[in-house]
């Protein structure tokens, strides 16, 4: 077989290697993103749980006054368009002290939520029930037209209140206070209008129990005028039997510690919920950001693909071909490869061996390595390295991963022409590497979170060289295995930015532990 043949033939097998390289790397990408869409879809679901349970009362399951806020101005929206009215009822239950004082607090709770249930019955799902606090409600009725529709609905309220309740042996009847106020003829917003209600009930207690006012009825039983008068329900009536005195203590401190734990509760559920907003829009950028970096590798290899199948196995192109197509793979098998490896660190299972390591020359050699692809960009790279050897103790590998890394991602920050200086010095305890980057840089806010995995690295000069933050997320989670850190600093506006790698120098104690 002459050597033409045999050229051909290794192209061939060449070309067939990468694309089986292409296939698996483009597999594995396609499992990692399908795994990152169910994180998100639980998240979210997750967040959208915590979002509801943020904005209903944990006692009654009422929406409280966030929510309550929301409704009103959707409803004073649409009240306003149309030219009509809405009511704020202020409930008050009269004497609910006697509940909690006589059967505890637990019987009280069991009044509130009979309440709350008794409300809701009484309005229509386009109108809103909120617990206010205590035992204090507040009820929002939408598209209402005269002030007598108001009065009907108060009446429902107050006679849906008195239907007695048992606990046990004893029989409880409620009775209520209640305020009005009217939007827009009373005020704009649900703090002035509940506040009016809330003047409005109390003025509506002197009166008697299992009473309703408006805002801007004279007082006492000239309050009403020619509305229909309210309904008479009896003053609820607390019957306790006369069975001996009840341990009013236990019931008290179960529900003080019940208290907390809700409070407790509702104060976790809503820094669960800030954190998964932030994580949640997080991981939004970060597949935004890298379906943008895989766009660029896979454009190339399309055009690839499609020029290889009118080449010839002997058309010269061929091999430009193929190393195009081998560059790519090559991109997009490390960015695979680090995502990879940062989730084996955040998960404990990054393997880092911790052996004596000579950091000098180390860096030398990743330098030398890294300097051709900057040269070609006419930047300058300026080093200060110590005369001595500096060792470490780390694994030369990953150390040198961290290097290139960085050398690589401050290459592709700076212009055509930029500078770069790197500064190694050391001293008994540390050695610290600094990399200072000149031009254009953000401020501290644009640098602060550089390692984050989700942030894109929104200070490169390019958009199309923004990167989605993975290569720094893996010098991080590197450096912090070998029990340094890494810091991002800003020069100031177009001044320029550092990074500082700090690690620990090799000591006979440090290797005896982590051999231990």
């Amino acid at each position: 077989m002459s050597s033409d043949h045999k050229d051909r033939d290794q192209s061939v097998q060449r070309t067939a290697l990468i694309f089986d390289q292409l296939r698996e790397a483009n597999e594995r990408l396609i499992l990692a993103a399908l795994q990152a869409q169910i994180e998100r879809e639980a998240a979210a679901l997750h967040l959208n749980a915590v979002k509801r349970m943020a904005e209903l009362d944990t006692l009654t399951s009422l929406p409280n006054r966030v929510l309550l806020q929301d409704r009103f101005l959707q409803a004073a929206a649409i009240a306003t368009r149309h030219g009509t009215r809405l009511a704020v009822l202020f409930l008050d239950l009269d004497e609910f002290k006697q509940v909690n004082d006589q059967l505890g607090h637990f019987a009280g709770d069991e009044v509130l939520r009979h309440a709350a249930t008794a409300l809701v019955s009484t309005v229509r799902a386009a109108d809103t029930v909120s617990r206010h606090g205590g035992d204090e409600f507040v009820v929002l009725l939408t598209d209402v037209g005269e002030r007598s529709d108001v009065s009907v609905i108060a009446e429902k309220v107050l006679t849906a209140l008195a239907a007695p309740i048992q606990h046990g042996q004893h029989t409880i009847r409620l009775a209520a206070s209640i305020g009005i106020s009217l939007f827009p003829d009373d005020g704009q917003s649900i703090d002035t209008l509940t506040a009016l209600a809330d003047a409005a009930m109390y003025r509506s207690k002197q009166s008697g129990t299992a009473q309703f006012a408006f805002h801007g009825d004279p007082p006492a039983a000239e309050s009403l005028g020619n509305e229909p008068p309210p309904i008479a329900v009896p003053l609820r009536r607390v019957t306790v039997a006369a069975q001996g005195q009840h341990d009013q203590d236990a019931p008290s401190s179960q529900m003080r510690a019940a208290n907390e734990q809700l409070v407790l509760a509702t104060l976790n559920a809503r820094a669960r919920q800030k954190e998964l907003e932030v994580a949640n829009r997080r991981q939004l950028d970060f597949m935004a950001v890298l379906a943008h970096e895989l766009r660029n590798p896979l454009a190339p290899m399309r055009n690839v693909s499609a020029l290889l199948a009118r080449v010839k196995a002997d058309d010269p192109i061929l091999p430009r071909l193929q190393d195009i197509i081998e560059r790519q793979v090559v991109h997009m098998a490390r960015m695979i490869d680090d995502l990879m490896d940062i989730s084996r660190a955040q998960s404990g299972k990054l393997t880092v061996e911790h052996v004596k390591v000579e950091l000098t020359s180390l860096v030398a050699e990743t330098i030398a390595t890294c300097r051709p692809a900057m040269d070609l960009r006419f930047q300058n790279l300026t080093t200060t390295l110590p005369s001595a050897p500096v060792y470490v103790h780390g694994d030369a590998i990953r150390l040198t991963q961290v290097f290139a890394k960085l050398l690589r991602n401050a290459s592709k920050d700076m212009p055509d022409g930029g500078m770069l200086t790197l500064e190694m010095t050391a001293n008994e305890a540390t050695v610290v590497l600094t990399f200072t980057e000149t031009g254009a840089k953000p401020g501290t806010d644009g640098l602060s979170r550089s390692f984050d995995l989700f942030v894109p690295q929104a200070h490169a000069t390019d958009l199309h060289v923004r990167a989605p933050g993975i290569e720094l997320t893996m010098v991080s989670e590197l450096v912090k295995a070998h029990h340094g850190s890494v810091e991002a600093r800003s020069l100031g506006p177009e001044c320029g930015s550092q990074l500082l790698v700090t690690l620990p120098v090799y000591c006979e104690a440090t290797a005896a532990d982590d051999a231990a």
